[in-house]
């Protein structure tokens, strides 16, 4: 199974199934490393101070532009395995990871689970 051709990994970024394909080994690790720098962050005294205090109001996410990956002016970047699938998908973009900011919790959680 080619690349462009997997399904995105997006459990919460809890557990990486044995059988991972390398892109969604890359969307665990990056998911991973956003998530732990978001939760690590001032981010809920931030919103707080503007108000945004409703449950999952908020959304971040980490989306690779695939369009910009394929313009030729980005040909000074050694081109690998992973970029050259990515450029094949046939989407203007690759959302890698996504949280919402859950109050109770204090934390940014995968926008499918439970506050």
């Amino acid at each position: 199974m080619s690349l462009e051709q997997t399904v995105q990994y997006d459990s919460g970024y809890d557990k990486l199934p044995e059988n991972a394909t390398p892109l969604q080994k890359m969307q665990y690790e990056v998911g991973k490393e956003f998530m732990k720098g978001i939760n690590n962050s001032q981010m809920n005294d931030v919103l707080m101070k503007y108000g945004l205090t409703a449950e999952k109001v908020i959304r971040f996410e980490v989306v690779v532009n695939l369009d910009q990956m394929r313009e030729p002016n980005n040909a000074a970047i050694p081109e690998s395995e992973m970029q050259s699938a990515l450029k094949a998908i046939p989407a203007e973009e690759l959302k890698l990871a996504s949280c919402c900011w859950c109050w109770t919790r204090n934390r940014c959680v995968p926008c499918n689970s439970i506050c």
